[in-house]
């Protein structure tokens, strides 16, 4: 859940809550941007719009009651399939996109990420002048959704066209170009590749990692 709130001068803080109404009110997090609204609202609008476009494929029929809870892959992606996807996404555009694999071993349990940096304006050293937002995808194994709407707003930052369309095209859609090359982007496309394996493999409702935490509470 995001919450945006705006101060006496019109700036943003952005507030992100767990994912259930459960979470404690301690576990939010925060960041104060500096921005003005009309900055940050349509960063917001170009969420929405990667999470409403139609994912490929087409949903088939379920019949059988226990089917309920098996991921339709006509639809979704496994996960050597979404990442290979990333890759592809970020091979094509490599004046705005690059990609970094991020490792890490403790007592035997070893674990890597993607990171894909995006920097509609062309990709630089220097951050100092621009909003730097930090998106995670795919958090719990089992939530599919989320690592699609990763890979689909990589899509998106990847097309002026598709960018101008968010906000219906014409100077609005063009002024949300020109805002994006102001923004620098760090994309977390499926943070919990380990316990997606385990989904995979036939644990549909597993939300942790591969040893067993959950990393929205750690």
């Amino acid at each position: 859940e995001l919450a945006c709130c705006n101060d006496a001068r019109g700036h943003v803080t952005l507030v992100l809550f767990g994912s259930t109404s459960m979470m404690p009110s301690q576990h939010a997090k925060a960041w104060r941007l500096g921005l003005p609204c009309t900055t940050v609202l349509p960063l917001l609008l170009l969420l929405g719009a990667a999470r409403c476009t139609r994912l490929g494929g087409s949903a088939r029929g379920l019949t059988a009651s226990t089917a309920l809870a098996q991921p339709d892959y006509a639809v979704y992606h496994h996960k050597d399939e979404l990442l290979t996807q990333v890759k592809k996404v970020v091979a094509e555009n490599p004046l705005t996109m690059a990609i970094e694999t991020k490792t890490a071993e403790d007592k035997g349990y070893a674990v890597e990420m993607q990171v894909v940096t995006v920097e509609t304006s062309g990709l630089s050293g220097n951050h100092t002048n621009k909003a730097r937002l930090l998106l995670d995808f795919g958090e719990h194994g089992r939530e599919y959704i989320s690592a699609e709407l990763g890979l689909q707003l990589l899509r998106t930052l990847a097309d002026p066209k598709m960018i101008k369309a968010v906000l219906g095209g014409g100077e609005r859609g063009e002024k949300l170009v020109q805002l994006l090359q102001r923004v620098v982007f760090k994309i977390l496309p499926l943070e919990n590749t380990r316990g997606r394996d385990l989904v995979e493999a036939g644990k549909l409702c597993e939300r942790k990692n591969g040893r067993g935490v959950d990393t929205n509470r750690n």
